[in-house]
């Protein structure tokens, strides 16, 4: 992503990233420095620290304080200041974070893969439903203008159902596993066109649907979801 990155979400979704080697522009508080193991590994303190710093500077994108200390839930999802909904992510030297307000949406879904990471196909059964597979096994192709193999489609798919869980699951704090939700790549767009397989919410039956949208970003995969309230 360059410096420039341009927020996947609307303009009243606050929206903040923040790069290795920002490290030292973050404040954290005490509380916060408490989530994070005394032996986490290098790797795991850049991650935790640049998603704080990228979830302090979505705060303030949003007019709130800056120093509002993000702790997390049973899940490990973010909590956010009363009246607010949002998300961080991170991967290689990358951190990002979205917040909005309760009024207007349920919940925003936000998850970013390096595109150059390999993972074993092997879990594609573990990933993946039936109507999903051709599309993974569609071999290489142009997407937002990069070219995708097999292995670039698993990562987007699983990056997109990261994103749908990160979103539903504050809600009634419901937990959806990658088969609970079909997600069909629509074909000539930047999105996945999704459809719960499990309740998420009283508000969220089976059968609700919703879009991903999913993009390649120089060397990441983005993808994000926001559902909005239903009087919004």
């Amino acid at each position: 992503m360059s410096q420039a990155h341009k927020s996947p979400f609307p303009a009243d979704i606050a929206f903040a990233y923040a790069r290795s080697g920002e490290e030292g522009e973050a404040k954290l508080a005490a509380e916060e420095w408490a989530l994070l193991s005394p032996a986490a590994v290098a790797v795991r303190r850049r991650h935790f620290t640049l998603g704080r710093l990228a979830a302090h500077r979505a705060l303030e994108t949003a007019g709130l304080s800056r120093d509002f200390a993000v702790l997390k839930g049973e899940r490990g999802e973010p909590i956010w200041p009363e009246g607010w909904v949002g998300t961080i992510t991170h991967a290689g030297d990358l951190a990002a974070a979205a917040v909005a307000r309760e009024a207007d949406y349920v919940g925003v879904g936000l998850d970013v893969e390096e595109l150059s990471r390999q993972v074993d196909m092997g879990i594609t059964s573990h990933i993946c439903l039936p109507e999903e597979l051709p599309w993974i096994q569609g071999g290489a192709e142009e997407f937002s203008g990069r070219t995708a193999d097999d292995n670039a489609r698993l990562k987007m798919l699983f990056s997109a159902k990261e994103a749908v869980f990160k979103a539903f699951y504050p809600i009634e704090e419901i937990y959806l596993d990658f088969v609970d939700a079909c997600l069909i790549y629509d074909e000539g767009s930047t999105s996945f066109r999704g459809e719960l397989r499990k309740s998420a919410s009283a508000e969220f039956p089976v059968g609700t649907r919703f879009d991903v949208a999913c993009e390649l970003q120089q060397d990441y995969i983005v993808a994000s979801l926001f559902l909005r309230q239903s009087s919004s």
